[in-house]
């Protein structure tokens, strides 16, 4: 079995592939929604939070 096949096979995630099963953990969280937040804005933040822990402490 190939290496990315077995990774997806013991996720406990919602499918990427729409007529694929769904764990039934998963299943309980309810229908998918898709988050509206632009991903990018995460990699803007990442300097201010990196600061932010870094003064807190966080290791």
């Amino acid at each position: 079995m190939k290496f990315g096949r077995r990774v997806f096979l013991g996720t406990v995630a919602y499918p990427v592939v729409e007529s694929a099963a769904i764990n039934s953990a998963v299943a309980s969280l309810g229908q998918f929604r898709e988050d509206t937040v632009n991903a990018s804005v995460f990699g803007g933040n990442n300097p201010k939070a990196v600061r932010v822990c870094d003064r807190a402490g966080w290791q």
